[in-house]
């Protein structure tokens, strides 16, 4: 018997294997231009979020919230550096997940969890005083809620003015389900230690000072550990650098026939603040801005 079968011919497996060749181009091509479109909408969505961020840094004296609001849920990524003479912060916002959108800023100082993931943010500028203005900080924090656990008063005032996915309780059985609870005594996910002024998320702890505000304690709270570590750094940089031009103004209100004796102490400040390699050292820094505070405030001739 013979068998019956399909027989092709050269030019049909050729043409076969050239097609799918193509096909195969085809659908790479178009992946990559919408990989190539996505990540163009991220650096869009990126810049409009410094924008965005920008009317609440700079001009104010007091906290503020306001909220935030992506097109559809989103994920913002922040990196810190340390590196050079005030370092940087690189933000990127991807819908996603494809990345490639990131853009740095110089000047913005972000405190959050990264990634941070949501649709509304909520956005907390804070004033940072070390003992005068270094800069205005940002908290960001998604829909995610967070109960505070019998915070003292002052904190409690501060934070129901937040409002925004926070939430006030007397005890831990009373905080809403799934929420992250923070405590400043005891025992739950985020402990704060008035004490030595200190916040702790499982094993990682980081410091802060509270002389001049509740900035840095919200920041510690509000961001994962490395981000706060490195925008403390930042800040004391930048506080180093400010010390110094202060001491400059010194100079210069002393030719003028006003002298200061802050000089030398602005000096000696900028040099610690310099020196200075974690956020351990905010107590040690906060009690000598605390004296520089007070001998600015009995001179006559006031330099901040």
């Amino acid at each position: 018997m013979r068998k019956k079968g399909f027989e092709f011919s050269f030019g049909w497996i050729f043409a076969i294997m050239v097609g799918a060749v193509v096909i195969s181009l085809a659908l790479y091509a178009t992946s990559k231009l919408i990989k190539t479109e996505q990540q163009g909408q991220n650096a869009e969505l990126t810049v409009q979020l410094g924008t965005l961020l920008s009317p609440a840094e700079a001009t104010i004296e007091e906290s503020t919230v306001m909220p935030l609001e992506f097109p559809k849920e989103s994920t913002i990524t922040s990196q810190c550096s340390s590196a050079g003479s005030f370092g940087s912060q690189r933000i990127e916002v991807d819908e996603q997940g494809e990345g490639g959108g990131g853009i740095s800023f110089p000047n913005k100082y972000i405190f959050s969890e990264s990634p941070l993931r949501g649709k509304n943010i909520s956005v907390l500028s804070e004033p940072v005083n070390m003992p005068f203005k270094v800069a205005d900080i940002l908290i960001l924090w998604s829909q995610q809620q967070y109960c505070f656990i019998q915070p003292p008063g002052e904190i409690q005032d501060e934070i129901e003015s937040f409002k925004r996915g926070i939430s006030v309780v007397t005890s831990s059985s009373a905080c809403p389900k799934a929420s992250i609870s923070i405590c400043f005594t005891g025992t739950c996910d985020i402990m704060v230690s008035p004490s030595t002024k200190s916040v702790k998320k499982g094993t990682q702890t980081v410091f802060y000072d509270d002389r001049f505000g509740n900035a840095l304690l919200y920041a510690a709270i509000f961001s994962d550990a490395n981000t706060y570590e490195c925008q403390v750094k930042r800040l004391m940089k930048r506080a180093s650098h400010l010390s110094s031009l202060y001491s400059s103004k010194a100079d210069y209100l002393s030719a003028q026939g006003c002298s200061s004796t802050l000089r030398d102490d602005l000096t000696v400040y900028a040099a610690q603040l310099s020196s200075a390699s974690d956020s351990r050292e905010l107590a040690r820094l906060g009690v000598l801005a605390a004296d520089l505070e007070h001998t600015n405030d009995n001179i006559p001739c006031k330099l901040f």
